[in-house]
Order: structure tokens, then sequence, then C-alpha cells
């Protein structure tokens, strides 16, 4: 998304309320509070855009919360609001902050902009600089199936599916915590849209397209909200869905 500047403006603008954001940052912060329950750990947020999971994180009582993006402009965002965020990338996880360590470690929808070797090595990374016990938290864009204009307009390189993510955990010496697709239930609505889009736009036009995240009226994002929650707090693992959150857990020793 570095090269398409005007996304930025759209989620700062609807990232407190939309429903896609509002389930994630719902989905992080109850697997915080499940796994580590203090609020007095100490949070990294590994491209935090602008800042609306900080927001959220701050909001609940988290004070140690610390964040980083490539994007100037997404940190010049945070920065107003007065988050404790700088400009810096993924492949520089290990001399941020240094030479503190974390108990959190959070990267929402960041990985596909590294290459197979480059998320091996955020991975060692990240295990590196988290504490014993500390979590990896991450959300990604899930399958190909669901692959749109979305993507080019974002800057999504790849989708990953569960089996990626089990091997790098493999690799790593991380514990599994939670491995889910989501959404089910809209999975069918979005599959079809991105089928269109990829059937009827072209590819390889220099204009970027715009992304699917707009704002919805009050109603319906509230409608797709719960819905999504329902459906996230009555079913177990998924065999679908257009995205994949993950929780990682450093053994303690």
């Amino acid at each position: 998304m570095i090269d398409n500047p005007h996304e930025y403006d759209v989620m700062a603008d609807v990232e407190a309320s939309h429903w896609w954001y509002r389930v994630l940052h719902g989905l992080v912060l109850e697997s915080m509070a499940r796994e580590l329950p203090s609020s007095g750990i100490h949070v990294l947020d590994a491209g935090c855009g602008t800042g609306g999971l900080m927001q959220s994180l701050k909001a609940a009582g988290y004070s140690h919360v610390k964040g980083f993006d490539l994007s100037a402009k997404a940190v010049a965002i945070c920065q107003r609001n007065e988050l404790e965020v700088q400009v810096s990338d993924l492949r520089e996880l290990a001399n941020i902050q240094t030479p503190y360590t974390f108990d959190v470690i959070i990267s929402n929808d960041t990985l596909y902009h590294l290459t197979a070797e480059q998320r091996v090595v955020f991975f060692h990374t990240a295990y590196a600089r988290l504490n014993p016990g500390g979590l990896l938290i991450m959300n990604m864009p899930a399958l190909a199936a669901f692959r749109g204009t979305h993507d080019r307009a974002v800057g999504i390189l790849h989708r990953f599916d569960r089996r990626e993510i089990e091997q790098l955990v493999q690799l790593t010496g991380f514990e599994t915590r939670t491995l889910r697709y989501w959404p089910l239930g809209l999975s069918p609505v979005i599959f079809f849209v991105r089928a269109w889009q990829r059937l009827t736009n072209n590819s390889t036009s220099s204009v970027k397209p715009a992304s699917d995240l707009k704002a919805h009226s009050g109603a319906l994002n509230t409608l797709l909200y719960r819905l999504t929650r329902l459906e996230l707090r009555c079913l177990g693992a998924a065999p679908f869905g257009s995205s994949l959150f993950t929780v990682l857990r450093r053994p303690h020793p």
C-alpha cells in the first residue's frame, strides 16, 4: 500500500468504525487477554498503518504500546494522534527498539510484502525479540481464490494458507495457539465479487484501482459486524475464509 497513499486516508477515516477492523481488533484484544492477562505488558505493532489498533489497545488499558510502519504518511497520522510510532521496515525488526524485548508483537496484513526467505527471517527475528511466553499475532490475506482488485490497490503480493504458516512454525519453534480462517459466512460473497473483478478489470493498467475498503451505512456495518462476531463465537475452525488469523507463542524454557 506504500505506493498508493490515498488508501491510508481511507484507512484512517474508517478504521475505528468499519466492521472488518472492529472484528480484527477484537480478535487481537481477546487473544491477548486470554494468553497474557495483564495490561502492563509491552506491545509492538509491526506495520501499524494509521494506528487504529494501537488506539484500541490504549483504550483497553495497554500503556506500553509502540509501533512502526514503512509509510511516512501513515506514521505522520499516528503521531498526530500522539502514538509512539517510527518509520521503519519489517526487515529491520532485529534493530527496532533495541535492546528491549516484547511480550506481544502484532503484524497484521504485512507479511505479504516479504519474500519467502524474508518471511523465515522475520519469524526467527520475532521469536528472538519476544520474551518467553510472548505472542506473535498476525492476520494475513488468505487463499488465492479471494484475489481481486483489492490486492492490487493495497499491494497484496501473496495470499496465505494454513500449510505455509504451519511450515514456518515448524522452522522457528513457535507454538500455535490460534490458526483460523475468517470470515466464513461472507466468503461466498467475497469470492464472487473478487472473481468478477478478475474478469472485468484490466490488470495491466498503470492506474491503481480502489480497494474494497469503504464506509458502509450504519445498519449494514452493524449487521456485518454482528454476523461475523457470532460466527467466530459459535463456530470452530472454518475450512476457508479471505483472512487467516494467527496467534503463535514463544514457549517458556
